[in-house]
C-alpha cells in the first residue's frame, strides 16, 4: 500500500485501477494500492505538485508543506479555541 496526499486547497477526485475513483479533501490524505502509483494520471499529478505518493510508514510532513504555502496553521483569521470552556446544558 501507499499513502496519498493531497496538497492543493481542493477537493480532487482521482481515477484508480479497476473503475474506482478516491475522493480527497484539501491536505488529506488516503492509501493507494502499489500498482495504481504507477498509473500515468497519479504521475502528473505528482509532477504537478497537486499530490504525494509516500510509503506507507512515511509521514506527510517529511515531503513537505501541503499546499506549497507557509508552515502556519491555516485559521481564515480565526484562532483555535484552545480553553477548556463548557458548553450546553451542566
Amino acid at each position: 500500500m501507499k499513502k496519498i496526499v493531497n496538497r492543493t486547497h481542493r477537493p480532487l477526485r482521482i481515477r484508480l485501477s479497476q473503475g474506482r475513483t478516491l475522493h480527497l479533501n484539501p491536505g488529506h490524505e488516503g492509501q493507494i494500492a502499489t500498482g495504481d502509483a504507477e498509473r500515468p494520471n497519479l504521475l502528473e499529478m505528482v509532477e504537478r505538485g497537486e499530490i504525494a505518493i509516500l510509503d506507507a510508514g512515511q509521514s506527510a510532513e517529511a515531503s513537505g508543506p501541503v499546499g506549497g504555502g507557509s508552515s502556519a496553521a491555516n485559521t481564515h483569521g480565526h484562532h483555535p479555541d484552545t480553553s477548556s470552556h463548557h458548553r450546553g446544558d451542566r
